[in-house]
């Protein structure tokens, strides 16, 4: 799933140069993580018309980012004080969110892409007749997401525990019955891995690839807006996707890597920069949610004009999310087939 690199060698890197800067970047990233991923959920609740499917299971990708950096600000607690202060039950806790939120976000990235999927090969004609049953579906689907993720983190709730790791007192994992460590920490990581990585990849090539080619021969004989709205919701998933491959293989392959041969031959700032490339990751979903698609940043622009520090001259707005011009109350536009971040 995501790395522990840091908890599990706090001892040795609070003595590293990179220290400070980790510190610091982790706590950048915890600020906007937890701000970006926020603002997502609050948007999408707000508007009435993000109530589709696609929106709700973006709505649950950034909830699980977001408890992926409140369990962060716990890490970066942890890697100033040192040894581990928090106790044994705040240790399975704090594991066991870890997990939930790294497992739920590839879960629902792949989720994503079968909806995609659908969307573009199987379109629903009458979108005002099928929204509510569309809805009521995703919200099913999300449940049923989030049992399962939950089952599947059980391990982390059972073996986590506060234990001497080198001379330093961790929240890590200890191995059962006479298993030996390395044995153990090998089949984790796989099973992490696999779970967290490996099965959402082989989900998500196959729709895409199909995904491509169809909307290539939508547009070819479809010019509306309706194929263009497909497109843009479309083209935001496949980025999505897209930045968790990117920023996540790398740590993943080291991970399995050293569980396999006991260590890789990596300087400290490569291996560093691998684990954080997968700390970004989910900081950059929500910034890619506000860049790509118009209608979120007109939600966003709407929602910030509500706020006390919205611009000077500029008054307060409740209206339905318009092009981001201005705070001036507007008429709400047409419903179209996808109104969609």
């Amino acid at each position: 799933m995501g790395n522990d690199s840091y908890s599990n060698n706090t001892s040795s890197f609070q003595e590293d140069p990179f220290f400070t800067f980790s510190t610091v970047f982790k706590i950048i990233l915890c600020v906007i993580g937890l701000l970006g991923n926020g603002l997502v959920m609050y948007v999408i609740m707000r508007y009435p018309k993000l109530h589709n499917a696609p929106n709700l299971y973006i709505l649950n990708l950034s909830l699980a980012q977001f408890l992926y950096y409140v369990r962060e600000v716990i890490q970066v607690a942890f890697m100033v004080i040192g040894p581990w202060t928090f106790g044994v039950a705040m240790c399975k806790v704090y594991r066991f969110v870890w997990a939930v939120s790294i497992l739920a976000g590839s879960a629902f990235l792949a989720i994503l892409s079968v909806e995609r999927h659908q969307a573009v090969v199987n379109p629903v004609r009458s979108w005002l007749d099928h929204m509510a049953q569309e809805r009521r579906v995703a919200f099913r689907n999300a449940c049923i997401v989030w049992g399962i993720v939950a089952f599947l983190c059980v391990p982390h709730l059972v073996f986590a525990s506060v234990t001497n790791v080198g001379a330093m007192i961790d929240c890590y994992y200890v191995a059962v019955g006479s298993m030996d460590a390395h044995t153990f920490n090998t089949i984790r990581i796989f099973y992490s891995v696999g779970l967290g990585f490996v099965v959402p990849l082989i989900i998500m090539v196959p729709h895409y690839v199909l995904l491509i080619v169809k909307l290539r021969e939508v547009r070819a004989g479809n010019r509306d807006g309706g194929s263009n709205a497909l497109g843009r919701v479309s083209r935001l998933v496949v980025v999505l996707v897209t930045v968790f491959v990117v920023f996540n293989l790398p740590g993943h392959v080291v991970n399995i890597l050293t569980s396999v041969f006991g260590s890789v031959n990596l300087s400290t700032s490569t291996q560093w920069f691998t684990y954080a490339l997968q700390d970004v990751s989910p900081c950059l979903n929500p910034v890619l949610c506000a860049v790509v698609p118009e209608n979120f940043r007109s939600a966003v622009f709407k929602t910030l004009c509500t706020w006390p520090f919205r611009p000077k001259n500029h008054p307060r707005s409740s209206v339905a999310v318009t092009t981001p011009v201005d705070c001036e109350p507007r008429a709400p536009p047409s419903v179209s087939h996808e109104t969609t971040l």
